[in-house]
């Protein structure tokens, strides 16, 4: 069965990973991070805005250090803009040294969920939505997919006469 973990990210690659630009996470492989097996489920939330969204696991890339990790992939996997300079040394502002050398590093490959593909066909997600009551002004603000379910957040505006 598999797993559903939670991880906060800064605004950028909180961004990045939402609009398709980074497709591998890096971490330092502690023991969190050594729960998460290919298949799982994370939850992404960025620290400011508290939005987030799901991605499966399609991989993970175990590695001693970053440097070996960043020699494998081209720097825009890990969100970098092709005019930037990528450097290993920039996990040290997460991670010391001596965490790195103590428990490694990985990579974590990831991929969007795409709720509509994961739910039994469209006509399912206009029956769920169909049973939202329509006579106040109801606003859609989250649609997401968790252990085979979909789960939508309604914001509604009442009015008083």
């Amino acid at each position: 069965m598999h797993m559903k973990h939670n991880m906060k990210l800064n605004n950028e690659p909180y961004n990045s990973i939402y609009y398709g630009s980074k497709d591998i996470e890096l971490r330092l492989n502690d023991e969190k991070r050594r729960l998460i097996n290919v298949g799982d489920i994370i939850t992404f939330t960025n620290r400011d805005t508290l939005d987030s969204f799901d991605v499966e696991v399609i991989n993970l890339h175990k590695y001693n250090n970053f440097k070996e990790l960043y020699d494998k992939f081209d720097k825009e996997r890990f969100g970098y803009k092709e005019n930037e300079e990528a450097k290993a040394e920039d996990m040290e502002e997460y991670y010391s040294k001596e965490d790195i050398e103590k428990y490694g590093v990985v990579g974590i490959e990831i991929k969007k969920i795409d709720i509509y593909k994961n739910i039994k066909g469209i006509n399912k997600l206009k029956e769920v939505l169909g049973d939202i009551p329509t006579y106040h002004d109801a606003e859609i603000v989250k649609l997401s997919y968790i252990d085979k379910e979909v789960h939508i957040k309604i914001s509604t505006k009442y009015y008083l006469y």
